[in-house]
Formats: structure tokens, C-alpha cells, sequence
């Protein structure tokens, strides 16, 4: 028989006062300095940390600080008409930014095309196994198996309902979750465009029992000819963030998602990638970043 877990107080050190990690947006920002690097999370319209940006903007414009800020980001968050990561595009807050995926901040695109900033662009992959080595301190630990003790987080912000919606354009669906399966005949047909057209031909290259990666952009297109071809049940359509035909117009993470799956960490990923090229050849540009093994 197990008894009943029974909560056990905790008494605050006498004379000291009892430290409350969680904070307004504003009182977290104030733990960024001048010069600092500043991860900001989120993909696309997804899981965007909007509270906290724009209380880092609201403190800059206010007063002109932090500056020099190194905006680091995989995919930037944003709708691409002003929210988001865009939100940081001010001169003099931020000074460089490195990220894999522009599209969705046009507004730091123009600062970086300006010159006004620092600007950075690397692949995808080598951005999140970096975030990976970061945690696991350059592979002495699986990544997989780092978790965050309470004492490494400084606090923990509480957004209200208007800046914390699940997407862009979305403020809660259960779908995105797992929660609920919404059924494939409400996916609208995709308008006919030069964009369709392009999907309908990558789509012709389908075969069945095919395991098919789709990526950003166009690919997401060939999911959604799939659908109206009712070939879906045949094919196996995998994705680096959840990717299906979208039932509404906007959304961008997937709603009939059969399996979620941790990304496997590739074998001498970021550690091992440095190639010995003779010394007459270095600095060409065929034998820079050569994968091991290749031609």
C-alpha cells in the first residue's frame, strides 16, 4: 500500500528574503548588459518568446539600453510584416546577428544589407547541434540526457494570453499539440499558383511506401497535393519540425502528426569536422569545409 505523497514545506533562511523566480517580462530583461549574446527561440510563426522581445524593446527605446546586443536564432521567429524578431531590428540595440533562417525578420534583413550590423548566415543543422554541444559541454555529455536544474534559471516570465499564442496566427489549437486529430478533409485545396504547379510536379515523383523528408517552403506544398490526391495513406512524409497538409491558412506546424521524434544526433556531428588539405591547396574554395569521405 502506498501512502499519499504529502507536500513538505520549505522554510526560508531567517533574515534572508524569499526569492520569487518568477518576474514580469520587464524585470527579466534587465538581467541583459551591453555587449551581451542573447538567444531568442521559437521557428517561424512558432512558439515565439513575444512577451520577453518586446519588453527588451520597450527597454531599449525607453532608454536606450542594452546595446551591442548579439541577437543569436536558428529559424527567426516572426510573421514577416513586423512582429517577432523584428521587433529587435533597431540600430544601436542590436550590432551582430547569427541565425540559419532570415525570411520571417525582412526588417534585420535591411539592417544587415545596410551594413548597420554584423550579419551571419549558417546552416541549419550545425546552428542546433551548436546549441546541443553548448549544453552538453562539447559532446562530454548525450545531449539528449542534459536537462536544466532550477538553480541554473535565473526566472521564469509568465505571459499573458495576447503575447503567448502557439503561432503567429494562431493562439491555441489543440491539434498543434497532439491533443486532438483534426480530420485531412478540412485541409483546403491550395490555390492555384505557380507555387502549386511546382508542388504538383514534385508530387509526380511520389511512389508508394515512399518515406518522403519535406523541408521549408515549397516542400510544404507537395503535402497538401498529396492530401487532395488521397495518396496520403500511402506515403510516410517526415519533417525537422512538424510538417503536414495545414488546415488553416497561416498555420505552420503540422495537426495529424503520427509520431514526434527527438532529432538523433549525427555521428561526429560539430566535433569532427576538420579536414587536413595539403598546404599548396589551402584556402581554395573546393577544399573548404570538404565533408570526410567526400570526392
Amino acid at each position: 500500500m502506498t501512502s499519499p505523497s504529502v507536500p513538505v514545506p520549505v522554510e526560508p533562511v531567517p533574515g534572508e528574503p524569499v526569492r520569487d523566480k518568477i518576474v514580469t517580462a520587464a524585470e527579466a530583461v534587465r538581467l541583459i548588459r551591453d555587449g551581451d549574446a542573447v538567444v531568442v527561440g521559437g521557428f517561424l510563426g512558432s512558439c515565439f518568446p513575444e512577451e520577453l522581445v518586446l519588453a527588451l524593446q520597450r527597454r531599449f527605446l525607453d532608454g536606450a539600453t542594452p546595446r551591442d546586443l548579439a541577437v543569436v536564432f536558428t529559424v527567426a521567429g516572426g510573421d514577416a510584416k513586423g512582429r517577432g524578431l523584428d521587433s529587435l531590428a533597431r540600430p544601436g540595440l542590436v550590432r551582430r546577428a547569427i541565425g540559419a533562417h532570415w525570411a520571417a525578420a525582412p526588417a534585420l534583413q535591411k539592417l544587415a544589407v545596410a551594413g548597420e550590423i554584423e550579419a551571419y548566415n549558417l546552416p541549419l543543422g550545425s546552428m542546433c547541434q551548436l546549441f546541443r554541444d553548448i549544453a552538453a559541454q562539447h559532446g562530454t555529455l548525450d545531449p539528449r540526457e542534459v536537462k536544466v536544474p532550477g538553480a541554473l534559471v535565473d526566472c521564469v516570465v509568465v505571459a499573458p494570453p495576447e503575447h503567448h499564442w502557439q503561432t503567429m496566427g494562431t493562439p491555441y489549437m489543440p491539434a498543434y499539440s497532439g491533443e486532438i486529430r483534426v480530420p485531412m478533409q478540412s485541409a483546403p485545396p491550395l490555390a492555384l499558383t505557380e507555387r502549386k504547379v511546382i508542388a504538383r510536379r514534385a508530387a509526380m515523383e511520389l511512389r508508394p511506401n515512399s518515406v518522403v523528408n519535406l523541408g521549408v517552403g515549397l516542400p510544404e506544398g507537395v503535402a497538401n497535393v498529396a492530401n487532395e490526391e488521397h495518396v496520403l495513406e500511402y506515403l510516410t512524409l517526415t519533417a525537422e519540425r512538424q510538417r503536414a497538409p495545414q488546415v488553416r491558412p497561416g498555420s505552420r506546424p503540422a495537426v495529424v502528426q503520427r509520431a514526434v521524434r527527438r532529432c538523433p544526433r549525427p555521428a561526429g556531428a560539430v566535433r569532427d569536422r576538420t579536414v587536413r588539405v595539403p598546404a599548396h591547396r589551402r584556402g581554395t574554395r573546393a577544399h573548404r569545409d570538404r565533408p570526410r569521405g567526400g570526392p
